[in-house]
C-alpha cells in the first residue's frame, strides 16, 4: 500500500509540475537571456531583412509588378550583393533565396503585386516566434508577442 501512495504522490507531483516544466522550455529565445548565437541569429535575420529591401529597392519597378521570391533569386542585381566583401556580401551568399527557410530557423512569407511588396521573417525555433516585418516603404519591423498587458495601444491618427 505504500508503494501505491508513493507512486500516486509522484505522478501528482509529475503533472503538476508539467506546465512549470513546459513554460521553461517555452521561454521566448530572443529575451534577456538570449544566448551568444542566438543573439547573432536574430541580428543576422534583421540585416536579412534590411538587404531583401536593398535589392527589391534597385530593381527597376516602372516596367512591370514586384517580382516573387523565388524570381527574386534570379533577379540580375543579386550577385552585385553576393560579389561583395564583408558582411553584407557574406551575409548575401548565406541566403538561400527563393526558398521557404531564407535563414537557418527564420520562415518567410513573402507577397509581391504591381505597386508594393511586403514581407516577414519568423524565427521558428523561437516558441514566441519573434518576426521581422517590412514592405515598400523600407522600414524592417521587429514584432514581439505582447507580455506585458500594462500598456496602452494608440491609434496611428490619434494626436494624443
Amino acid at each position: 500500500m505504500n508503494l501505491s501512495r508513493v507512486s500516486l504522490i509522484v505522478l501528482a507531483v509529475g503533472f503538476w509540475s508539467a506546465p512549470a516544466v513546459a513554460q521553461v522550455r517555452q521561454a521566448c529565445l530572443h529575451t534577456g537571456r538570449e544566448t551568444p548565437v542566438e543573439a547573432q541569429r536574430r541580428q543576422e535575420a534583421a540585416e536579412a531583412a534590411d538587404l531583401i529591401n536593398r535589392l527589391l529597392g534597385r530593381l527597376p519597378n516602372a516596367k512591370g509588378p514586384y517580382p516573387t521570391w523565388e524570381d527574386l533569386a534570379e533577379s540580375r542585381a543579386l550577385p552585385g550583393y553576393q560579389s561583395r566583401s564583408g558582411a553584407t556580401g557574406d551575409l548575401a551568399r548565406k541566403m538561400r533565396w527563393g526558398t521557404d527557410e531564407p535563414l537557418p530557423g527564420w520562415r518567410i512569407h513573402y507577397v509581391a503585386g504591381r505597386n508594393a511588396y511586403a514581407f516577414s521573417l519568423t524565427d521558428v525555433r523561437d516558441p514566441c516566434k519573434l518576426t521581422y516585418s517590412s514592405n515598400d516603404t523600407g522600414v524592417v519591423i521587429e514584432g514581439r508577442p505582447i507580455t506585458n498587458r500594462s500598456f496602452r495601444i494608440v491609434p496611428l491618427d490619434s494626436s494624443q
